[in-house]
């Protein structure tokens, strides 16, 4: 997988945490090109998934679909969402 510029940063493992806590429900995470997200995925599985006990970015859903560039898929994101959910935009 590509190497992020990315550090592990704060919002992704919060929120991990929250949900393993069971104060979040659904997590979601919408960009605009799918085609990076299978390494974000990993990079996140790395550094934090692999670094935190009980923290598993595997159960993040992300928008667009793996593969698909889609400037508006922050509709589809939303959509996805009810109540109570948390979407990363």
């Amino acid at each position: 997988a590509a190497q992020s510029d990315k550090g592990t940063g704060v919002l992704a493992l919060v929120c991990l945490d929250l949900r393993t806590r069971g104060k979040i429900g659904h997590l979601g995470m919408c960009g605009t090109n799918g085609k990076k997200l299978p390494a974000l995925r990993e990079h996140m599985s790395r550094v934090l998934g692999d670094a935190y006990e009980d923290i598993d970015p595997t159960v993040i859903e992300t928008f667009p679909r793996d593969g698909i560039v889609k400037r508006d898929a922050y509709k589809e994101a939303a959509a996805a969402f009810k109540p109570g959910d948390l979407a990363i935009i």
